[in-house]
């Protein structure tokens, strides 16, 4: 349990002790992405339409989203954690596929589409890292490392990173991250910022978010705790936009608003040198369900993200 938080990801079937770490397959039959009688569902599971937004065209941060919409991946696993590609034209996450009579296997699953406006293709699971149950993947600004999670030797769950050639290649199994990284407690959510730099959520000392600097190949700085992004109530993670000035913070806190649950907090900084500050409530996307932002646009202009157990999208004009 992370902070009073009872984690999903990992299940039955994985080899690695996860006790508190079991699905929430409550609300699978429900929208996911709103509270019951909610008004911010989107058409609940209604197909992404033609005709999206100009993606050459930066949007404000602080402007609201129109009605989220779920993505056309869902299928009734519990999905969470995407990640894209700069261009959003590919996106990986995690899923809990059914394994018989014996629960659920963790995998990592990858999926293609024409265009933004465009449905995804057929998902397939990225077979090359799918060893021992990994979840919480997170793509390179350069789309050619996954940051993702698994159980490791040195805490319950360690950070993993597969690198490949060039775009459109599998990834491999990946190495764990060098042990100055790691705690003998649990790494989850990881974020790489557009140097390669990570942002994690750790219970090393007590769950917070922990930031790590990358000084250079596959080496990071020891992490440290990012006060403003950690609290008493349980922290899951962060996406940063590109310019690394907002981030999306997902928290159980409730001194900044809250809608129940893990909800997104917006917050800014002046430079990437200066603490996060002036955070608000995501209201347009946080639901009485667990809520987490994954992974802002180059333009700002959409957010990807886990609710319900299933992936959406929120977006606005510029």
């Amino acid at each position: 349990m992370y902070g009073g938080m009872v984690r999903w990801r990992v299940v039955v079937v994985v080899s690695f002790s996860a006790a508190c770490f079991f699905p929430d397959l409550s609300n699978l039959t429900g929208d996911g992405g709103s509270s019951d009688g909610g008004s911010n569902d989107g058409g609940g599971d209604a197909q992404p339409s033609e005709g999206g937004v100009d993606a050459g065209k930066p949007c404000d941060p602080t402007k609201p989203f129109s009605p989220p919409r779920a993505l056309d991946v869902a299928n009734g696993n519990p999905q969470y954690h995407p990640t894209l590609t700069a261009d959003e034209l590919e996106m990986w996450w995690g899923e809990n596929v059914p394994v018989g009579d014996a629960g659920f296997a963790a995998h990592i699953m990858h999926a293609k589409r024409a265009s933004i406006t465009s449905l995804f293709g057929p998902a397939s699971i990225e077979s090359g890292i799918d060893n021992g149950g990994p979840v919480d993947p997170n793509l390179s600004d350069d789309g050619l490392e996954l940051v993702f999670v698994n159980g490791g030797s040195i805490g319950g769950f360690d950070l993993f990173r597969s690198v490949r050639a060039k775009l459109g290649d599998p990834f491999g199994v990946g190495v764990q991250l060098p042990a100055n990284v790691l705690s003998t407690g649990d790494e989850i959510s990881p974020f790489q910022t557009t140097d390669g730099s990570l942002y994690f959520p750790s219970n090393r000392a007590g769950w917070g978010v922990y930031f790590a600097q990358l000084v250079g190949n596959n080496t990071w700085s020891a992490p440290v705790l990012v006060p403003e992004l950690s609290s008493t109530d349980g922290e899951d993670g962060v996406a940063l936009t590109h310019d690394g000035l907002w981030i999306y913070y997902a928290s159980r806190r409730t001194d900044f608003g809250t809608a129940g649950g893990v909800d997104v907090f917006l917050g800014h900084r002046a430079t990437t040198s200066d603490p996060f500050g002036s955070f608000t409530n995501v209201s347009e996307i946080n639901t009485g369900n667990d809520d987490r932002v994954k992974f802002v646009s180059r333009d700002d202009c959409r957010v990807y993200y886990e609710s319900g157990n299933k992936l959406w999208v929120a977006e606005k004009t510029p």
